[in-house]
């Protein structure tokens, strides 16, 4: 952390407000990146047990959260921008697990 907050400082003309705009964005991005390997995981055959262990959470909050963005894709993608067949497949494979 304290690389970061130093390399921010050392960039001219970067405001704090600035900063937390593009935060805000990296978290999208790695929040979306997290649920697409979240599914490659399933779809090798990991367990939900293992993929909330990778993840520092229980593998209920894993599942929770892999549930929460399929469902908001499902509410929000343009028809046809990604496989929801496939994304729930991996939802329910092994879901016991």
């Amino acid at each position: 952390m304290t690389v970061l907050v130093k390399a921010l400082a050392e960039l001219p003309g970067v405001t704090g407000l600035e900063a937390l705009r593009a935060s805000r964005r990296v978290v999208e991005l790695l929040t979306g990146a997290r649920w697409h390997m979240m599914r490659q995981a399933r779809e090798e055959g990991s367990s939900w047990s293992q993929i909330g262990t990778a993840l520092g959470m229980t593998k209920q909050a894993a599942y929770d959260f892999y549930r929460r963005n399929l469902d908001q894709q499902d509410a929000t993608a343009a028809p046809g921008t990604y496989d929801s067949d496939r994304s729930r497949a991996a939802l329910g494979r092994n879901a016991g697990q």
